[in-house]
């Protein structure tokens, strides 16, 4: 899907990797992933402590699995092909979006993180306007999509309509891109600790 490309780009930009300018790569950055509802500083901030962390266990900001000692008694019955199944469907469904709202298989802070909360533990005071930012270009986005599908022009209700639900499913395709993606580093990671 054409959006993962886009993902790609946005995801450069937040490296500082598309172009010579710093406010270039913010303003392309914040625009293209605003249109993926991803809030671009918010990641971009979270994203460079990840790569500063990589590897570490206990400092990285991304993929942070439990260790053995601290899974619940539970688990060991979900370690069978169904569950695992049923762990995949909700990590392709949801698992993108949970961990922006909700920092799911993020790094463990002792309050809740969240992409979204200025005030979060993810964020320094000086980082919280972009935070601001990231948060309002994604509702003008959403506000805009609501625009689009809400038309009722009976000549574009069809288009808009079908353009809608074309958005969401290439969307969901680069969250599913994303979430494959953390679920493999995640495998992996887990299975070099618990061992």
């Amino acid at each position: 899907c054409i959006l993962t490309g886009v993902w790609v780009i946005a995801h450069e930009c937040g490296h500082h990797a598309f172009s010579d300018y710093q406010w270039v790569d913010d303003t392309v950055g914040l625009i293209l992933h605003s249109a993926l509802l991803v809030p671009y500083f918010s990641w971009k901030i979270s994203h460079r402590r990840h790569h500063s962390n990589t590897g570490s266990i206990e400092r990285d900001e991304v993929f942070m699995p439990k260790p053995k000692s601290k899974l619940s008694c539970f688990v060991k019955y979900l370690n069978n092909p169904p569950s695992r199944v049923l762990s995949l469907v909700v990590t392709l469904t949801i698992g993108w979006p949970m961990y922006l709202a909700f920092n799911v298989s993020g790094r463990y802070y002792d309050r809740l993180a969240s992409h979204y909360n200025p005030y979060g533990p993810i964020y320094s005071e000086r980082k919280r306007l972009q935070v601001y930012i990231s948060d309002a270009s994604i509702v003008a986005v959403i506000y805009v999509l609501y625009k689009i599908a809400a038309t009722k022009r009976a000549g574009l209700a069809f288009m808009h309509l079908w353009g809608t639900s074309t958005y969401c499913e290439c969307l969901s395709c680069v969250d599913q891109l994303l979430a494959t993606y953390s679920l493999g580093i995640v495998k992996s990671i887990d299975k070099n600790c618990a061992s």
